[in-house]
């Protein structure tokens, strides 16, 4: 069993539903947690301690999903170096003798020497290409991407947000969940709201639990 463990409330919470929203109505407690998280959240999985920087994707800003940011891009230009030197090797060498016979050619019309490596480098050349992730034009479809793509590459099992339930329809969530069940990743949306609202849990001014 997943649980969560809020330090500034003292409550525990058994992540025993996909999706946990939590709301908040002191603004200086939504404020503590999400600026110091990991002083105020223990993540644990059957009662084993886990890492939330190892096992936690925290989704601060819900508005600025971005599937190529620096890890994600690293992990596709090292699969696709991965996939040339495995099944096309001879074409990327043919590329690589091209271009060396480009820059002879030109180096004769130089007024200078020069010198270059003369192997290739590929995430370099990715990189001077622009070569990315497809960004899909639905907000949904980029979130469960970029939720997939964190659980291939660093084996993630929760995520904590900050408002992401808020962007989206009930379909979306039932959509989500589903995903979410597949990816065997549990998610607790931390909202800040007014009274009165539905919510699994919610943490008054006085920060305890109703």
């Amino acid at each position: 069993m997943k649980k969560v463990f809020i330090c500034p409330i003292n409550k525990l919470i058994n992540l025993d539903k996909r999706i946990i929203s939590i709301g908040i109505e002191s603004s200086l407690l939504y404020r503590e947690i999400s600026t110091k998280i990991n002083d105020s959240i223990i993540y644990s999985n059957n009662n084993k301690p886990e890492s939330l920087d190892k096992k936690a994707l925290i989704i601060y800003n819900p508005f600025e999903i971005n599937i190529n940011d620096n890890k994600t891009i690293k992990y596709l230009y090292k699969e696709i170096e991965n996939e040339m030197m495995s099944h096309s090797i001879n074409e990327l060498r043919s590329v690589e003798q091209k271009l060396l016979d480009l820059l002879d050619n030109i180096s004769i019309n130089l007024d200078f020497e020069i010198e270059y490596n003369l192997e290739l480098d590929i995430q370099k050349l990715l990189s001077s290409i622009g070569v990315r992730f497809n960004n899909p034009t639905s907000y949904l479809e980029k979130l469960v991407l970029y939720i997939t793509l964190y659980k291939k590459i660093f084996k993630i099992d929760l995520i904590i947000s900050f408002g992401l339930c808020n962007l989206l329809d009930k379909l979306e969530i039932n959509n989500l969940k589903i995903e979410l069940d597949y990816l065997e990743i549990n998610l607790m949306d931390i909202i800040y709201v007014q009274k009165n609202i539905n919510n699994d849990i919610i943490v008054d001014d006085d920060w305890c639990t109703i």
